[in-house]
């Protein structure tokens, strides 16, 4: 501050009352000139003293004049200036000292008429934490005319930046945090389009092999079905000779190779239909039914297969009626492959879960099995053509469902834990 500055940013008060000081540490000004009575237009004047309130309500003593001080002020208001202006924390202590260092005023009477050397030297001695700070007061010829000091605790200035060290430290720590969050998510959004990349690719390759499976699988299964019925044919014949024959004894013993040859032709025929499957996929032929009874009509179908290997199965409807368009006759074949893979992973008295549940995207229906589970290199590969973990398995059925369930727009997904079983998920979403 100096001879520029003015009342704008405060009042012009006497130094007759103390209240009146008072009044300006509770207040609101900014910025305190104090005068005497006669100066009536201090403008451009200098003034006797400025007082400045600081962000923290600290008033910090910023310009005096011992001299007019001396000459306008009762040395009494001096002191109550200076002892309000140590009423904070920030101030430990204001003397003004004229130009032999003897101070004349002091917001502690006893350094009053003490040198101010003294007190420099008690300070620097002292266990007080605070910091000085000295001005020398010049008169008109710029000529030494006092001294001004101020002692001011340091323990503020270090508690503020303690805080401003936990606020950056927190903040840093926050923007790394924020930054780290930021850096996963992004990961993690790429590795799931990575994934459905994969999982797109995936699913275009199996339909690629077969389209391909099925263009030879239906030439292959047309040339090996009429052989296979040429040989069921001559079995049947031989059959009818070897009893016509009336000889028993040639019968019986004809009889065990007769029915063991008929059974493979029949597995060898079922895996010709399996091809014939593959090679023909109609075009899907949707319509609307009752999904629960038509599911418990289905689930009725392979009770007696799976009574027979000591299996229960426990299915699991909304309890709302739930009608559902789709092809019945196509999806029936998706789940029945299903369900039959089940009842052969379970052991004999175990239960097959059936669950239906709906969304607001489609029906899931969750086949679920405690068997012995696949390991995840066996997962990876259940629906390659042809793979199979059973001895008289053809590896079609899992292949064929699944494009059933793709054609009618859905998904069909399978998790396993090795001992602990499989769940087949076919997901159908609502038609449109």
């Amino acid at each position: 501050m100096g001879r520029h500055m003015g009342m704008g940013h405060g009042r012009g008060m006497g130094m007759g009352s103390g209240p009146r000081i008072r009044a300006f540490v509770e207040g609101t000004d900014q910025t305190m000139v104090l005068q005497g009575p006669a100066w009536r237009q201090p403008w451009g004047m200098e003034p006797y003293l400025v007082a400045h309130k600081l962000q923290n309500a600290q008033v910090l003593l910023a310009r005096a004049s011992l001299e007019r001080m001396r000459e306008a002020f009762n040395p009494a208001s001096v002191q109550t200036l200076f002892r309000t202006l140590v009423l904070g924390k920030t101030i430990v202590l204001v003397v003004l000292a004229d130009e032999s260092d003897i101070i004349r005023f002091a917001s502690d009477d006893a350094w009053v008429g003490r040198s101010l050397t003294d007190l420099r030297s008690q300070l620097q001695t002292s266990s007080s934490d605070s910091i000085q700070i000295r001005r020398t007061l010049e008169g008109d010829a710029n000529e030494p005319r006092g001294h001004l000091l101020l002692a001011l605790a340091t323990e503020p200035a270090r508690r503020q930046l303690a805080q401003t060290r936990r606020s950056v430290a927190l903040m840093g720590i926050v923007t790394f945090a924020v930054g780290l969050a930021g850096i996963l998510a992004i990961a993690w959004i790429q590795k799931r389009s990575l994934r459905r990349e994969e999982q797109m690719q995936l699913a275009v390759n199996r339909s690629k092999r077969l389209a391909a499976l099925g263009q030879m699988a239906g030439q292959v299964a047309h040339e090996i079905r009429n052989p296979l019925n040429a040989i069921s044919l001559s079995l049947r014949s031989l059959r009818h000779h070897l009893e016509g024959t009336g000889d028993v004894a040639s019968t019986a013993a004809w009889d065990g190779y007769l029915d063991t040859t008929q059974s493979e032709l029949q597995r060898l025929n079922r895996i010709v239909e399996d091809f014939l499957q593959v090679s023909r996929f109609p075009p899907i032929q949707r319509r609307t039914i009752d999904l629960k009874a038509w599911l418990t009509e289905i689930v009725a179908l392979y009770a007696r297969p799976a009574q027979e290997a000591g299996i229960t199965i426990d299915v699991s409807l909304p309890p709302t009626p739930l009608s559902f368009a789709l092809d019945p006759d196509q999806i029936r074949q998706a789940l029945g492959n299903l369900i039959l893979n089940a009842i052969q992973a379970s052991p004999r008295e175990s239960m097959i879960k059936v669950k239906v549940e709906t969304g607001r995207r489609g029906v899931a229906i969750d086949i679920t099995d405690h068997g012995t589970g696949m390991a995840a290199e066996e997962l990876e590969r259940v629906f390659e053509p042809y793979y199979t973990t059973r001895a008289d398995g053809s590896g079609l059925g899992l292949p064929i469902a699944l494009r059933i369930v793709e054609d009618h727009g859905g998904s069909l997904q399978m998790e396993s834990l090795t001992g602990r079983g499989t769940t087949a998920r076919v997901f159908l979403p609502w038609s449109r």
